[in-house]
């Protein structure tokens, strides 16, 4: 019986220690993950950090992000960037420059994808019909490492780790393109609401330049 105990208290330190889940408990965390955001939207305050390969200092932003199941997406920062896509249309907004960029989501060009696959991330609904999913204990919560099956993605993302607190909230992602750029986000005030709640809706304000790059 000692033995019994001793084999089941290092078994939950391993787990506790960052120890890969199998198949089966990964299928299980991701169900339970997906219950408890399915049917509603999402809001977070977030403070992003971007590495690129071409600026010599990180790119620091902070602002709100929200998604509403199956496919819509608001990301906007404290400089009034805006990026929002009712799961038809992606509209980019720099009102700096008084310039919109619009792309259609099922288009294969632009960052049109890539936009549809980050809300599918984000809302960490039906993750692994595009990503292979790894899952580790991490703490009381865990660590979830995704990795792009199709490869489109593959051509623009190589990694994606998302750290889940113990009610599978979550708190912080990193995002590492193909390239090398590093994208690390802390996200804090996460709360659900009632789909329709938020609006997804964009109109370019009047005298900002349109334009569809890549057609």
């Amino acid at each position: 019986m000692r033995c019994l105990v001793l084999l089941s208290l290092l078994a939950t330190s391993a787990l506790a220690s960052g120890q890969e889940l199998d198949s089966a408990a990964t299928a299980l965390l991701l169900e339970k993950i997906a219950a408890l955001r399915r049917g509603k939207s999402i809001e977070a305050d977030f403070t992003e950090t971007r590495t690129l390969s071409l600026m010599k200092e990180p790119v620091v932003e902070s602002g709100t992000i929200a998604f509403e199941p199956p496919d819509k997406f608001l990301r906007r920062t404290s400089k009034g960037n805006l990026s929002i896509s009712d799961g038809r249309t992606l509209w980019m907004y720099y009102p700096a420059f008084q310039q919109v960029e619009k792309y259609a989501i099922i288009s294969p060009r632009g960052p049109g994808e890539l936009f549809a696959a980050l809300t599918r991330i984000f809302q960490l609904e039906n993750l692994e019909s595009q990503f292979r999913v790894t899952a580790t204990r991490d703490g009381e919560g865990y660590v979830l490492t995704l990795e792009p099956r199709g490869a489109m993605l593959r051509r623009m993302i190589r990694t994606v780790t998302l750290q889940l607190d113990s009610g599978l909230r979550l708190r912080s992602s990193r995002i590492t393109a193909e390239n090398g750029d590093v994208t690390e986000a802390v996200y804090s005030g996460e709360k659900f609401v009632a789909p329709g709640t938020i609006d997804f809706s964009f109109t370019p304000p009047q005298g900002a330049e349109v334009i569809s790059p890549g057609g």
